[in-house]
């Protein structure tokens, strides 16, 4: 299609258009749902406002006070780990019966002796200090381990902290604190290299995790102790993380949980919210059919009788109280003004009629003195024929116009009564008129 056609049709568009969005930003449905999108909007918006002000109010107090809680658990563990640490050094450094086992190149008498009091030694430091579950101390030259660790701990962890020391001495030693999982517990273990001796320590972190637990008053959560911090991706879970001397504490809650029946209605409002925006369309079709449908009947049925359609009434059903009433008070109206045009008719007719009337009471005198003088002068002639005919026309004549009052008359009287005057007007005009009674027949 050339460039010109399509410009030119979309002018002839134009106007339209204009006049359908004028109509659309005029018409009662539009007003209605505009008033009812300025009063129901802003109060949706609102209580999603506040209702999110809320929902993030109570998150951040769950998100703070595990914070807190994670924090204050990892500065006790982070104490915990610098007393072990300290525990150890100083029996390296300071204990003589540890240094004696250090030298010791079989397990002799003195070896046990030794090591008999320097597990008594550790034991009762150990019992005043606020460090780690279990300590152990490994001699390379007689390969002997030295466990000491709490009544419900040791015989759970010595047998695995002497095969992970088997381990590390065969695959190098991982200095530090490193997490294990030990006979399907999770242990934060210190191992040191130093010469002639391994030592370390190690911390129970399902018992920190149970003590942890029980600040935590949620049943859909999630502990873990490792060495990275975990990601959380998913807006249904809030996180914690806190990281000490190189260990992250990771606390994930479930937010439903946090959020109970908020998170319910909170998403119920959006899901309302949503709904509310969507059916907007429907509410404008329902308007449609509810308002601006009879009343564009009624503006047709208007339209007809202004057209001349008198006989035009609304046949169609009202879908309301009001409209009903109002389609019963056009056609009251149509039918008045229908009997009011045939009585305006009826009186104009009559009008005419009696117009007529005079103007057949005025001309018949006029008539009549013409005809006296007529015969006047016919009998002065003696032409007692032409007298006679006329009288006999003038009897005829006011036979007729004295008939019973009707309007109507048969053609063939009619006819007779116009031949009887030709007949007439022939006496008085001789030679003059030519009449031709035959043009009159039917057929």
């Amino acid at each position: 299609m050339p460039f010109s056609k399509i410009s030119e049709r979309f002018k002839r568009m134009i106007p339209v258009v204009i006049k359908k969005t004028h109509y659309l930003f005029h018409s009662i449905s539009t007003k209605v749902i505009l008033v009812i999108i300025i009063l129901v909007l802003p109060l949706n918006l609102s209580a999603m406002a506040a209702n999110d002000m809320a929902i993030g109010t109570m998150v951040e107090q769950a998100r703070l006070s595990a914070q807190n809680l994670a924090d204050t658990n990892m500065t006790e563990i982070a104490g915990r780990m610098e007393n072990t640490l300290s525990l150890l050094y100083y029996f390296l450094t300071e204990d003589s019966d540890l240094t004696k086992m250090k030298l010791q190149e079989e397990a002799s008498y003195d070896y046990w002796s030794s090591k008999y009091r320097f597990f008594h030694n550790l034991k009762n430091m150990a019992s005043m200090t606020d460090g780690g579950d279990g300590y152990f101390y490994y001699m390379k030259k007689i390969e002997n381990l030295v466990v000491y660790g709490s009544s419900s701990d040791t015989g759970k962890a010595s047998t695995r902290i002497n095969e992970l020391l088997m381990d590390q001495l065969e695959y190098g030693i991982q200095g530090g604190w490193h997490i294990y999982e030990m006979n399907t517990c999770q242990y934060l273990v210190l191992i040191i290299n130093a010469g002639d001796v391994a030592y370390g320590g190690w911390i129970n972190l399902d018992m920190a995790r149970a003590d942890l637990e029980k600040g935590l008053d949620y049943t859909d959560y999630g502990i873990s102790f490792s060495e990275e911090e975990e990601a959380w991706d998913g807006k249904e879970i809030i996180s914690v993380s806190i990281l000490k001397k190189g260990i992250w504490l990771n606390i994930n809650i479930n937010r439903t949980e946090i959020l109970g029946g908020i998170s319910f209605y909170h998403k119920f409002l959006r899901v309302l919210f949503w709904a509310y925006l969507i059916l907007i369309p429907v509410l404008y079709v329902f308007l449609h059919f509810l308002l601006l449908k009879p009343l564009s009947n009624v503006n047709h049925a208007h339209r007809q009788v202004q057209k001349g359609n008198q006989d035009f009434r609304i046949q169609k059903r009202a879908n309301s109280v009001e409209y009903r009433e109002a389609y019963q008070s056009f056609n009251q109206m149509a039918d008045n003004l229908k009997s009011l045009k045939i009585e305006n008719y009826e009186k104009e007719i009559a009008k005419q009629r009696m117009e007529l009337r005079n103007l057949q009471l005025q001309i018949r005198p006029h008539f009549l003195l013409n005809t006296f003088n007529l015969v006047y002068t016919l009998a002065q002639r003696k032409d007692f024929d032409a007298i006679h005919n006329i009288i006999i026309y003038l009897s005829n004549y006011f036979r007729y116009i004295a008939r019973s009052g009707k309007e109507l008359e048969l053609f063939p009287k009619e006819l007779e009564l116009i031949k009887g005057y030709m007949d007439m007007a022939s006496i008085r005009y001789a030679g003059l008129i030519e009449f031709y009674p035959g043009l009159f027949q039917p057929g």
